[in-house]
């Protein structure tokens, strides 16, 4: 992932929460072409956009190729259970890749009620739970009450009354948020627990889950994403 600018960097670069702005083109994502050719072993081209794909549908390049690398490398499959922490522009976008990848149950999670109407009307997901702000407070380190509570909640949603429900195949955190990550622990059945925003300090590790973490896209997925438009 590439940062316009960071606070350590000097000078500053401002503007980056401004609708359009301007910036060298070195700044864009590259990709390598390959050519097994002795005299050009390699070529880096910058990513252009065709005509026919607006600056809106653009800026979700990158955000998808997030949920196509969390959906891949969790190995979503038909018939699987998936619950997504997070309703926004990840989150969806997640939610989306589970349900293209076969997920039949989707359960999506947010503490605002209006972004879970928007992923159900929509259908990023097939199911929605909102967080009240009483279960949104409890983060104490070592303390899992709270997530407890939450992912009980969360479960009875996606268990779609079946009494031998027993937790999601895959979960994925799009929130970085504390207690969504301890609560997507505690809803996996010990498949997969995915976050993709960044590493907790306090979670509970005793059980047997498969544990993966990234922050922004690996460039693969990125450049596969972003060719795409290309290609039609």
């Amino acid at each position: 992932m590439r940062f316009r600018s960071s606070a350590k960097s000097v000078p500053h670069f401002q503007g980056t929460l401004q609708e359009r702005i301007n910036h060298p083109a070195k700044w864009c994502h590259k990709y390598v072409l390959h050519n097994r050719t002795a005299a050009q072993p390699q070529l880096t081209t910058l990513i252009r956009l065709p005509s026919h794909v607006s600056l809106d549908s653009a800026a979700l390049l990158e955000p998808l190729s997030v949920a196509i690398h969390a959906t891949r490398r969790a190995a979503v499959e038909q018939g699987d259970t998936a619950i997504v922490f997070g309703a926004g522009t990840v989150g969806l976008l997640t939610a989306a890749m589970a349900k293209m990848s076969g997920a039949t149950t989707v359960v999506i999670v947010d503490v605002d009620h209006g972004r879970i109407q928007y992923a159900l009307s929509n259908g990023f997901a097939h199911e929605g739970y909102v967080v009240s702000s009483c279960q949104n407070d409890g983060e104490a380190s070592g303390q899992f009450g709270s997530a407890k509570k939450l992912a009980a909640n969360v479960m009875q949603v996606a268990s779609l009354d079946d009494v031998d429900f027993e937790g999601a195949d895959v979960t994925f955190d799009c929130t970085g948020k504390e207690i969504c990550m301890q609560a997507g622990l505690f809803v996996s059945q010990g498949s997969c627990f995915w976050w993709n925003e960044s590493n907790t300090r306090s979670v509970d590790k005793t059980r047997r889950q498969t544990h993966h973490g990234r922050y922004g896209h690996p460039s693969p997925d990125f450049t596969n994403v972003s060719v795409t438009p290309e290609r039609g």
